[in-house]
This record gives structure tokens, C-alpha cells and sequence, in this order.
């Protein structure tokens, strides 16, 4: 990933990612997923890639 986006989005549980760098939704995916039924599991939840906190907006960066 070149970019973070505000309209894409990780899952998160305690402020960390729960997935892999490599596993990114964009808003569309997510809202798809609701449509679909998926529930996130207690404690988890979207958060936009922009404000993760920026050590871990690095990983993100620099996954290849």
C-alpha cells in the first residue's frame, strides 16, 4: 500500500489491528459486509486507515 485513504478502513480491537497489513476494506466493502450480515466480534470495530495511530499507519505503508 502507496497511500492511506480516508474512506478505507481495518478492523481493530483495543486500538490494533486484528488482521493483516495486507487486509484493508474499502467503505463500500464494509457497508457490503453489514448487507451480508457479517458482526463484528465484542470489542472490535472499522476504523478509517487515517487514524490509526501513525506507527502503525507505517505498517501499513510498508507492507509489500
Amino acid at each position: 500500500m502507496k497511500t492511506l485513504y480516508e474512506s478505507d478502513f481495518v478492523i481493530v480491537k483495543d486500538s490494533k489491528p486484528i488482521e493483516n497489513y495486507n487486509i484493508v476494506y474499502h467503505y463500500t466493502a464494509v457497508i457490503e459486509l453489514f448487507n451480508t450480515g457479517f458482526k463484528l466480534n465484542e470489542g472490535e470495530k472499522f476504523i478509517s486507515m487515517v487514524e490509526l495511530p501513525s506507527s502503525i499507519q507505517e505498517k501499513y505503508l510498508n507492507n509489500n
